[in-house]
């Protein structure tokens, strides 16, 4: 029997693919749900939730800016979910933002690194940290979906180099392969830690 306490749901990588199926599906549980999510177009995220046909007076769904290759707009999202959740608890963190491109460009808002990077593991890392007291205090499930490129890795003593901001490294997979399996090496960690929020495997699509 479904609860009638909503469980919350902080999102990123939902506006559209695989992270909008996930939180369609959620929608259509008669299990009360909660839903942050963090898009970079607003409009068109709004539409493509507004389309589904979901009981609004059981879910409620809010849309805030993200932009994951600006650290600024991390802490920004970060803090006006806090202020949205509340005293309630964040019962999962579901990370499913990433892109797949090249490090031929100069990395975005001066920062050292190449935007997909940033985009696929910093950000996310920083979310996690930002959060971190209330995933914690909520024994939240965390949940990472990353790339199985990341078993294609020849020789991670590269990354380093191969992550930089104009490294020359082509698209996509120099950079998403190395991206993934920083994600699951820091899921791992988070794993591990007996005081961290419960962290599940990234889920290679």
């Amino acid at each position: 029997m479904a609860s009638s306490i909503a469980r919350t749901v902080i999102a990123t990588g939902s506006s559209s693919g695989l992270g909008f199926e996930v939180i369609k599906q959620l929608l259509e549980q008669s299990q009360p749900y909660k839903v942050i999510v963090g898009t970079r177009n607003l409009k068109r995220t709004q539409d493509a939730f507004d389309a589904l046909k979901y009981d609004r007076a059981v879910h409620s769904l809010s849309i805030l800016p993200l932009e994951l290759n600006n650290l600024k707009t991390v802490k920004s999202f970060a803090t006006e979910s806090l202020t949205q959740v509340g005293s309630s608890k964040i019962d999962y963190l579901f990370l499913c933002a990433g892109i797949s491109e090249g490090a031929d460009k100069p990395g975005p808002h001066g920062s050292k690194w190449c935007e997909p990077f940033i985009v696929n593991h910093l950000s996310q890392h920083y979310l996690v940290h930002l959060l971190h007291e209330k995933l914690v205090e909520s024994k939240s499930r965390l949940v990472f979906v990353s790339s199985g490129a990341v078993r294609n890795v020849p020789d991670v003593s590269v990354l380093d180099k191969q992550l930089l901001g104009a490294s020359g490294a082509p698209g996509p997979l120099p950079t998403r392969r190395p991206s993934s399996l920083a994600c699951s090496a820091h899921t791992g960690g988070a794993a591990s830690s007996p005081a961290s929020a419960t962290s599940s495997p990234c889920l290679p699509v």
